[in-house]
């Protein structure tokens, strides 16, 4: 079985229905994309047979939880959400947009009133949730959060879903606080509880994330509930729903559009291993895997006769560690929800990330990183350690045929006038083995047609320099440009 060819959703595709951008962006958006989709897109429904695994099954685990555990379920209203195998929405939605960022008096007292009333519901069959999200964020519910501006309140397609989606993560999490371990109904690996305040927002469903390049929708965001979200930077990750079945055709706008916020994310968090995104088209989920080897589109699930699939992708994604939608346990970037939390990194740095000997170090800025959909995924870093000595890593992902080609070259160069010297190169590791694009693959045995392992590598480098874009004159730059070329000349001489 060959593998589909991009060209399903690319050539009826069209960019007027599709974004909200000036044209000029979005034929240098589509260009770039095409360009790096073509060969590089698997989709399970046609390319795999039935019985092949699903990715879907490795990125969210099946739990224990039964239709009945679901119909207990109800809003504060007293509704059930899921009733005769149709999801229920309340018609009186008034969901307006994320609550503002709470004291952590506030957070502590919340979080004790959920747990007493875990210990009060747990000998109950009910697992009614406790907080109204009709109200959270209004002035009345934290009088002193500060004062957010606030999009016009309309009651939409995806303001039901939200307060669905909310509704069932309150109450999942309340019996999800009495667990420290993984469980069956739980069965993903946990999240220090301090850290769980996720919330699915519809924030910019009406309006788009303002973007350089791009303008778009996101759908649904699940977001850090103490960050202010202002770009990309801050979806962890995103449901697109629409009432249209994509099944018969796989030329939809809507794969076209996720693949847009897929790569949006991934340049804007490139600390990332990968992106995780949903659809939901007729009540079919979909997962919408990227990373820098390329995008994988899972078979759908009915989520109507499968409810338990959909609370499994809401727990997951919500609940679990942050691992699940591709954050990198050996680095860490800081956001607002550090200010609520003891982070080691403090006032000092944006985030730390590990060397080769696992020590942390410091990362005071983000010098350089690519642009590419699927690409090397360069980031390099200035970082500094606990002695205050200052260094540039590099971050990337490679071919495994010039896994090391690099660090061979640095070596040939070492002592050269205005070359960077090599302190140390590793493979980064992920749960006990070198990481890797294939890791996650292994499952299927098949690959899209350009398929190409990248290995996750590191180089830490001295001195660290600056961009170019900080130089004050024209002598620093002309300076810089003969440094190059003393250095070039001697390096063609070793040749």
């Amino acid at each position: 079985m060959t593998s589909t060819s991009t060209s399903v959703i690319l050539p009826t595709f069209t960019t007027s229905s599709a974004f909200t951008s000036p044209p000029h962006r979005l034929s240098r958006m589509d260009k770039h994309l095409d360009k790096g989709l073509e060969g590089n897109v698997l989709w399970e429904e046609l390319d795999l047979t039935a019985n092949t695994p699903s990715l879907m099954s490795q990125i969210i685990p099946k739990s224990s939880l039964d239709i009945s555990t679901i119909e207990k379920i109800t809003y504060t209203t007293g509704a059930p959400i899921f009733v005769d195998q149709k999801w229920k929405f309340e018609k009186n939605t008034s969901w307006g947009v994320r609550k503002a960022k709470k004291l952590k008096q506030v957070q502590d007292d919340t979080e004790m009133e959920v747990l007493k009333t875990y210990d009060e519901a747990s000998s109950s069959t009910s697992v009614a949730p406790n907080t109204s999200f009709e109200s959270r964020g209004s002035p009345q519910c934290y009088p002193t959060s500060p004062a957010r501006k606030r999009r016009p309140r309309v009651h939409t397609r995806d303001s039901k879903w939200s307060l669905l989606f909310n509704t069932i993560y309150t109450s999942m999490r309340i019996s999800y606080l009495s667990c420290s371990e993984r469980s069956p109904i739980f069965p993903f690996e946990p999240e220090y509880l301090e850290h769980l305040h996720r919330e699915w927002s519809p924030e910019f469903c009406p309006a788009p994330i303002s973007d350089t390049t791009n303008d778009q929708r996101p759908g649904l965001v699940l977001l850090d509930s103490d960050v202010q979200p202002q770009s990309w930077a801050h979806v962890l990750t995103c449901v697109n729903i629409q009432q249209s079945d994509l099944g018969t055709s796989h030329d939809t706008i809507l794969f076209k559009g996720i693949i847009t916020k897929g790569y949006l994310m991934m340049r804007e968090q490139p600390w990332r291993r990968f992106v995780v995104l949903f659809s939901l088209a007729a009540n079919r989920l979909r997962a919408h895997y990227m990373d820098c080897s390329g995008l994988i589109i899972t078979r759908p699930i009915l989520i109507t006769t499968n409810p338990t699939r959909l609370i499994d992708m809401l727990n997951t994604m919500s609940l679990g560690n942050s691992k699940v939608y591709g954050m990198d346990p050996t680095m860490h970037m800081c956001n607002e929800s550090c200010k609520n939390m003891q982070c080691e990194v403090g006032d000092q740095a944006i985030g730390w990330i590990e060397d080769k000997q696992r020590r942390k170090l410091l990362i005071i800025s983000i010098l350089w990183r690519s642009q590419g959909l699927f690409s090397r995924g360069t980031i390099c870093y200035h970082v500094r350690d606990k002695d205050g000595v200052e260094y540039a890593l590099k971050d990337c992902w490679v071919d495994e045929a010039k896994k090391d080609h690099e660090e061979k070259v640095l070596e040939i160069v070492r002592g050269i006038p205005n070359v960077v010297t090599l302190i140390a190169a590793w493979n980064v590791e992920y749960e006990g083995e070198s990481d890797s694009t294939l890791c996650i693959r292994n499952c299927h045995g098949k690959f899209s047609p350009c398929f190409c392992c990248k290995y996750h590598r590191r180089m830490l480098l001295t001195p660290c320099g600056e961009p170019l874009s900080t130089f004050s004159s024209k002598r620093e730059l002309i300076s810089a440009f003969r440094d190059f070329v003393v250095g070039g000349s001697l390096s063609n001489c070793l040749n």
